[in-house]
């Protein structure tokens, strides 16, 4: 895009009224085009001072002000231009820079807007003036209007094609996008040169409908600006962007990538590009372009959340606590809040299988209160739900150490907090959390109820197959266990907790080389499995009594 005073200048130029500027004037000009602005604005000020009716020297004067940066300083003098009888052309320039003055220097935005409308008015075909009035609305958070101004600058100085046409290139670019970017940008920028050949249009005319969520055509113009300005980084990294809320992340990828070169590895691009990754399930790849990020910028928060993301991701979860507290120091926020609380209330169902009670109960304690402190307009119902499951937790560690009245106090915390939550949801988890609850109870046949209505829902669960099977052991209905349990293994044929409840039921029927069978698959799988190894023992000696 042109400079602002470049603007000023083309119309001045193309005014026809050049061979009438007295000798002071030319070399004001002459000065400013040698870049002795300040020669070059004193002397337009002399000109003025001698006929303040002259008004293309109050526009150079208001231009020249902008090109320093005294944006405040040039809105008078733009002003006086404004209000003097200029040509369409200096008079729609002169609107335009006073709209980029009341922008930039005051703050007033609506009477920017304002300006640039005026200017349009005066000449339709000012694409200056419908770049800049498109920003402004964007910059004002009203979208619709952005897109409003966009589509009418598209119908006044573009050539748009047939939509179906448009459409089915964009589809052939997809194809191409992940297999050979720079043929894809090939293929766009023909489209965006026999359209609009200006990447900056592009450009704002994909954010304006990426505000409205029109997100397909957002793509569509973001990929037109990379290719008739593929050094520009922010135009590759919106078109990937915007793939990536479409859910195209393999598409993604590539104009990703080309962002991180272009931008020398800058902060946004590579954490959109771990985004991408972690999205695509390459979260060695997001671990490595994510650190990067923060090796430059230890305090960027979503660089810090992706980072978690992707350690979760690698199944690294002390990693992914210790960054998620990382991120949480930099920015309060509810979701990193749940995901680091969910992370500590896996810990805490870790350490009551060890029987590391107080551990336990320091780590869950430790959730619930992260939880609770979320603000109430964050409060959502996943925040309950792991507040109610925290609360549970928290009551098994407490029941431990034989603090018998404090679990009863979080049972009853937890139950409350599940019962509201089923007035308004059905959702499978919130009933395999009332589930383990009442497991935890007692209350075998209840628990036994809640997994049969996660089972109408979502018929391969196997949490629920696994609830099931437990409490159908601790009621000693061998058969209805090991259906259960077979069930669960159906579904997962690597699930250790459905292994060892097959190898127990084969125990308590005396079937010990069968349990013992059970029992030897769990340590393939986890060979450091204490309880599994116990248990296998116990067998064994039972094998060699002969029983």
């Amino acid at each position: 895009m042109r400079s602002i005073a470049a603007i000023g200048l083309f119309c001045l130029l193309c005014s026809g009224v050049w061979g009438a500027f007295a000798s002071d004037f030319e070399t004001a000009v002459q000065l400013y085009e040698a870049g002795r602005l300040e020669e070059s604005l004193a002397l337009f000020r002399k000109i003025v001072s001698a006929n303040p009716k002259d008004g293309e020297s109050w526009l150079w004067i208001g231009t020249i002000l902008l090109e320093k940066g005294e944006a405040k300083e040039a809105i008078g003098p733009l002003q006086q231009a404004t209000q003097l009888n200029l040509a369409p052309a200096l008079q729609a320039t002169a609107l335009v820079n006073l709209g980029i003055a009341y922008q930039t220097g005051s703050k007033e935005l609506a009477k920017a807007i304002d300006c640039y409308e005026k200017a349009l008015r005066v000449k339709p075909d000012l694409s200056e003036g419908h770049l800049y009035l498109i920003r402004a609305y964007l910059t004002a958070g009203q979208a619709r209007e952005a897109h409003k101004t966009a589509e009418r600058a598209f119908l006044s100085l573009g050539r748009p094609l047939p939509a179906d046409k448009v459409k089915a290139t964009w589809g052939e670019v997809l194809v191409m996008m992940s297999q050979d970017y720079d043929k894809a940008l090939d293929v766009l920028k023909s489209l965006g040169l026999q359209q609009w050949a200006n990447p900056e249009f592009q450009y704002l005319a994909g954010r304006a409908n990426e505000g409205i969520h029109q997100w397909s055509r957002a793509a569509i113009f973001y990929g037109q600006a990379a290719a008739l300005a593929p050094q520009v980084a922010d135009y590759h990294l919106s078109l990937g962007r915007v793939l990536g809320k479409l859910g195209l992340w393999k598409e993604a990828v590539a104009p990703l990538e080309r962002a991180v070169a272009l931008s020398g590895n800058g902060s946004d691009a590579s954490v959109q590009l771990g985004l991408a990754y972690g999205s695509l399930g390459r979260w060695s790849d997001a671990v490595a372009v994510v650190r990067r990020t923060l090796e430059r910028d230890p305090q960027n928060f979503s660089a810090l959340q992706i980072l978690g993301w992707a350690y979760l991701g690698l199944k690294q979860d002390q990693k992914a606590m210790e960054t998620f507290r990382s991120a949480l120091k930099v920015k309060d926020d509810p979701v990193v809040s749940v995901n680091l609380a969910a992370l500590e209330l896996d810990l805490t169902a870790q350490l009551l299988v060890r029987r590391a009670f107080e551990q336990a109960l320091t780590v869950a304690e430790e959730a619930v209160k992260r939880l609770s402190a979320i603000k109430s307009g964050n409060i959502t119902d996943v925040v309950r739900l792991n507040l109610a499951r925290g609360w549970r937790l928290l009551g098994k560690a407490q029941q431990g150490l034989a603090k018998e009245k404090e679990a009863q106090q979080a049972r009853q915390q937890a139950h409350s907090l599940l019962t509201e939550l089923l007035k308004t949801s059905k959702d499978p988890d919130v009933l395999l959390e009332m589930a383990r609850l009442m497991v935890d109870r007692g209350a075998f046949e209840k628990a036994m109820e809640w997994c049969r209505q996660v089972l109408r829902s979502r018929p391969k669960s196997e949490d629920a197959y696994l609830i099931l099977g437990f409490c159908a052991y601790s009621l000693r209905k061998w058969a209805g266990a090991e259906q259960a349990y077979q069930e669960a293994l159906r579904i997962n044929a690597n699930s250790i907790d459905a292994l060892m409840g097959l190898g127990l039921v084969s125990f308590e029927k005396g079937r010990y080389e069968e349990a013992a069978s059970w029992f030897e698959r769990v340590l393939k799988i986890s060979p450091d499995h204490p309880i599994a190894r116990r248990n296998l023992e116990v067998t064994r000696q039972m094998l060699t009594k002969g029983g």
